[in-house]
Formats: C-alpha cells, structure tokens, sequence
C-alpha cells in the first residue's frame, strides 16, 4: 500500500477544476451504527463491533476487490503519520491505536472508523470536483448502508456527537492556494466574505498573521438544516468566488508589479535549488512562490503536478521512505529535504 502511495502522484495531476487555484477537494459523510454508544471517549467498548460490520462490507460489498483493512494498531507510528500526511487519516486516528481504516486501493474512497463517529466515508479529488465526488460518495454510503443500521432521527437527521457532523452529516472542503491575496493582505475581506456565506475560512499551515504556503481550507461549518446538494452548492458557489477573486488579483498583480514579483520567484526557486538545509516551513513558502511562476508562466520548465509532488513528499514520513539512510534529528530532515528539492530541480 505505502510503496504504491509513494509512487503514484496520479492524484497531484492538476487536472480538475480551477486547479490553478483549487489543490483538492473533499466530501466526507459521518454515519453512526444505530445500537452503538458515539466513539467519543475511552470508555467506548464497541470497537469490535463497529470493526466486524466493516469487515463484512471489505469482504461482500461491490467495492469488495479493491478494498484494504487496517487496524492503526497493527501499523508503526511513521507508516501513521504518512497517512495523515496524505490527508487519508485525521491526527486522531494517528494517535488513536483503536481506530482503523477501509482503504480502497483504486485510491475512489476510503472509510475512517472509530474516529469521532463509527465512521466517516471520504472521497478526495484534485481540483475542484464536488458533484462528480457526490455521485461516488452516495452510491458508497447506500452500499455501506445495507452493512450497517445507521442512527439517524426523522426531525435531526443522520446522529452523531458532533453538531457540525448532525443531519445531512456531510462535510464538504476545499484546499486552496492564494498567494496573491496573501499578499496584498485582501485575504482577510475574503475570509469574511465567506464565512458570512456560511463556510469556514482557514490557513493550513501558521496562523492568520503568519501562514506559510498562503494555503488556505475552505469549508461548511453545519450539515444541519440544509440538503447535501444544498451544501455542495453553497460551497462550490464560495470556492469559485475566492478563485475568482484570486486569479483577478494575480492578472492585476503581474501587470503592476512584475519586477518584484519575478524577483521573489526566481530567489525562491534558487534557494530551493541551492539550499543545503531547509526546514519544513521554508520550503512550503518557497513552493508557493514557485507553483505561481509555474501557474504564470514565469517558470516553463515544471509544471503543477511536479510542484504538487513536491508539496506531499517534503513532509517528513515521506522524505524517511525517499530515504536511503535513516533519519534520526530535524537536522537530518532539513538536509535530505534540501537534497531531494535540488535533485528534483535539476
């Protein structure tokens, strides 16, 4: 699983919609066994059977030959972290040995279990894809569904113990890349602009005041009282506002200001070039840079799916499986990283 991870970048291939702007999307649907107590605390005992339920779905479902079960137990803390690096599992089933996971190995969807809620189905796409991972997403939850009784109330909707994943249960989001917004400081109208739309409005990685890679996660805050098509809608309508907003502003920002923004382009991509260490964060900064030369054609010999590559393998589970030495101190990090960002730059 983890060799065929590495290797495949199929998913970074910039081909979806507004992929100039728009990295990834993602649907997630929360489901509830209907007899179980909610996963929220260690006084849980149903594990097993949550587990047992699943395992007849990996084992007798439509998707049954493409499907992979994993206990977060029976996997070493690296082999953990790099599925969280690929946003395949969340930080708590990272650090929560009873959780599992229902990997499709067609890299369509996979099933977080025991995480929050019994489980979580998620389908992730490059670009901007909402409703053609609607249509997936669906016909996955009315298979799972004959496997499983969900708990779900005529007037609350699917149950869970989380407000924000009750009703519709759908979690719609959406990774965005806003260098120039970033820059010109706009970002903050933007965010208030979508969260006055209903969404949420957040950088990856930093804060509000300092956040490197001028990504940013854009999603809706409640699946309560609204339709799934209802929140697919109002999210694909704000994502495609910011995008616009962004591409406006980087046509404007080339025309104005081109010295200074292909200075601070090429000195990025020559300290990546010619770096001998580079932290985590000082990379992601200096990628950003780069994967907007690319997207303005300043830079003409990458292309997004390269730079995307990039941006998964600089984190460090994938830079110990690029390895061929161990890996033992941040410096030791810092050092392969910048080795392995030349080697692809040259």
């Amino acid at each position: 699983m983890f060799k065929n991870l590495l290797d495949d970048t199929s998913f970074w291939s910039a081909e979806g919609q507004l992929s100039d702007v728009v990295l990834s999307s993602r649907l997630r649907l929360a489901r509830n066994h209907a007899s179980l107590p909610f996963p929220v605390n260690h006084e849980f005992q149903g594990h097993a059977v949550v587990e047992d339920s699943l395992l007849q779905f990996v084992n007798k479902s439509k998707f049954s030959e493409s499907l992979k079960f994993y206990k977060m137990s029976d996997l070493d803390e690296y082999d953990r972290r790099f599925l969280r690096e690929r946003n395949i599992i969340t930080e708590n089933m990272e650090n929560d040995e009873q959780t599992s996971l229902v990997y499709d190995t067609s890299q369509q969807f996979c099933i977080q279990v025991n995480s929050g809620d019994h489980l979580r189905i998620q389908k992730l796409c490059s670009g901007l894809e909402f409703y053609d991972s609607y249509g997936k997403i669906v016909e996955i939850d009315n298979e799972l569904n004959k496997y499983v009784d969900y708990a779900f109330n005529d007037t609350f909707g699917y149950l869970s113990a989380f407000v924000d994943n009750a009703g519709t249960g759908l979690k719609a989001s959406a990774l965005l890349h806003l260098p120039v917004l970033s820059t010109l400081g706009t970002i903050f109208e933007v965010k208030k602009m979508a969260e006055e739309m209903g969404a949420s409005f957040e950088p990856v990685s930093g804060d509000q005041n300092q956040n490197y890679g001028s990504l940013y996660l854009v999603c809706n805050r409640k699946s309560i009282n609204h339709t799934e098509p209802e929140i697919i809608e109002m999210l694909d309508d704000i994502v495609k506002m910011v995008a616009g907003l962004e591409m406006e502003s980087r046509d404007d920002y080339s025309n104005d200001y081109k010295n200074q923004l292909e200075d601070r382009i090429w000195r990025s991509y020559g300290i990546l070039k010619y770096s001998r260490s580079i932290t985590y964060v000082e990379a992601l900064e200096y990628l950003s840079n780069i994967r907007l030369g690319v997207i303005l054609s300043i830079i003409k010999d990458m292309n997004l799916k390269d730079v995307h590559d990039l941006l998964v393998k600089i984190q460090t589970a994938h830079l110990l499986k690029l390895a061929d030495r161990p890996l033992q101190s941040l410096m030791d990090y810092d050092i392969f990283r910048a080795e392995y960002i030349s080697s692809v730059l040259k």
